[in-house]
């Protein structure tokens, strides 16, 4: 049998940065030119598992955006059936599993104008607070995604009428908050919509700092008692998988202080066709929880800043060593990928 798992109990607390085993295990697989991640990434099955009749059904295969992406029948979103219209409960999107919590995610495809209102319909009837969008509207000058959400103002999709209300641009992401409501209801619902935007147009981050701040957002910004997170880029499989896989061995990173890369990508792709696309990807998720585990939480609220620095600034243990010195010597464990 195959053991991917690796445990932190023998170094100590890894929210202090102690790298340990997960550190060695890492530089194993890329000796020799990636050679053994190339075998761990090819033995994950990337081919078809199960049953995907739905999706074949002519009239909803203009509701993929991609003929090769589509969702599997067991773990798709089924969406309430509209006066009997055949396909109505149809769209591209499946259930994926987070930590230790079924449904956690719904993995889809970025909307096409013909199912903007599916999409909307979804995040109503799954009771979703939180979408996460990994993908620019074009990239390379070509289009990945069509804008499903009104660029001022109110739009309405189908039933649902969203409004926005509020938008932040920071540097490496946005954050666009909306409020939507089924037609001719009073009940009111507020959507954050979290889009990363310095995923590069080819490839993937150079480093995962950016990546990991804003994974970490998203997860203070949706509540704990919401839906599914919707997560999703051109196709929906992936940097979408990369956002689920790693969001979800964080919170089993916290709770276990025990990672298995291989075996939640193993358990998605039963889950949705093609998640985590490529072995740069499979890297990148490596590499992003390394970086986790070296160089812990480090952003701070602004009004917590000096609460935060007084205490980088206490000894650690009774010896002359500060945290403040420790948090830099992990910089030196930090290295820059090659271009």
């Amino acid at each position: 049998s195959r053991n991917s798992t690796c445990s932190f109990d023998d170094v100590g607390d890894i929210v202090e940065g102690n790298v340990g085993e997960f550190s060695e295990h890492l530089e194993r697989l890329k000796a020799a030119d990636n050679y053994k991640f190339s075998q761990e990434y090819e033995s994950i099955d990337p081919g078809q598992q199960f049953s995907w009749e739905n999706s074949k059904f002519e009239y909803n295969k203009a509701k993929n955006r991609y003929a090769n992406v589509i969702a599997y029948d067991h773990s798709r979103v089924i969406l309430h059936t509209i006066d009997g219209l055949p396909g109505s409960d149809y769209i591209n999107a499946n259930y994926l599993d987070g930590y230790r919590k079924q449904n956690a995610y719904i993995a889809t495809q970025g909307p096409l104008p013909n199912t903007f209102a599916d999409f909307w319909r979804m995040i109503w009837e799954t009771n979703s607070a939180c979408i996460v969008m990994m993908t620019k509207l074009e990239e390379r000058n070509r289009l990945k995604c069509d804008q499903y959400w009104p660029a001022r103002g109110t739009e309405i999709y189908g039933s649902i009428h969203v409004t926005l209300t509020d938008f932040i641009e920071l540097a490496s992401y946005s954050i666009r908050t909306f409020t939507i409501a089924w037609a001719g209801h009073p009940e009111k619902r507020e959507i954050r919509h979290c889009q990363f935007t310095a995923w590069p147009d080819h490839g993937i981050l150079e480093h995962a700092t950016s990546f990991l701040m804003f994974v970490r957002r998203v997860k203070v910004l949706n509540p704990p008692d919401a839906g599914s997170i919707v997560v999703h880029c051109s196709a929906g499989v992936g940097r979408t998988g990369c956002f689920i896989v790693i969001d979800a061995l964080l919170e089993r990173l916290k709770h276990e202080k025990t990672i298995d890369i291989y075996g939640h990508v193993t358990l998605l792709r039963a889950q949705r066709n093609y998640i985590v696309q490529t072995e740069e990807q499979y890297i990148f998720i490596y590499e992003a929880i390394n970086e986790a585990i070296q160089s812990g939480q480090t952003e701070v609220l602004a009004r917590n800043l000096l609460t935060h620095l007084q205490r980088l600034l206490q000894p650690i243990n009774d010896s002359s060593l500060t945290e403040m010195e420790l948090e830099f010597k992990r910089l030196a464990n930090v290295k820059a990928q090659p271009s």
